[in-house]
């Protein structure tokens, strides 16, 4: 299973890592960190990314698609990464801090 993965999917995973890096890094202090909306449409974004990324691969790598449990298996994947990692900056990170609002950023770029 896991080779299916990677060969179908290594966009997605490539960015999958990716956005899991820029959720735990510790990024230095800017003004533009400091933008509440400039964070948003960062999540926003980045899980847009993700969504289209994994619709991309899934079309090519695919013959036959079920449309209704491919997105859901895309929606909820994306959305509990986010809110894993959301987590995952409020309880085990000191730079970092977990938030509702990025939370709902992540679930709008997914949808």
């Amino acid at each position: 299973m896991p080779v299916k993965l990677f060969r179908y999917y290594p966009l997605s995973i490539l960015i999958v890592l990716t956005v899991i890096y820029l959720s735990l890094f510790n990024p230095d202090n800017t003004s533009l960190g400091k933008m509440i909306l400039w964070d948003k449409a960062v999540h926003v974004i980045m899980y847009m990314g993700v969504s289209m990324v994994f619709w991309f691969e899934h079309l090519i790598s695919h013959k036959n698609i079920r449309l209704l449990p491919a997105l859901l298996i895309n929606i909820l994947f994306a959305s509990l990464l986010g809110g894993l990692l959301e987590l995952i900056q409020e309880y085990f990170t000191v730079v970092r801090s977990g938030d509702w609002a990025d939370f709902m950023a992540d679930a709008i770029g997914t949808v």
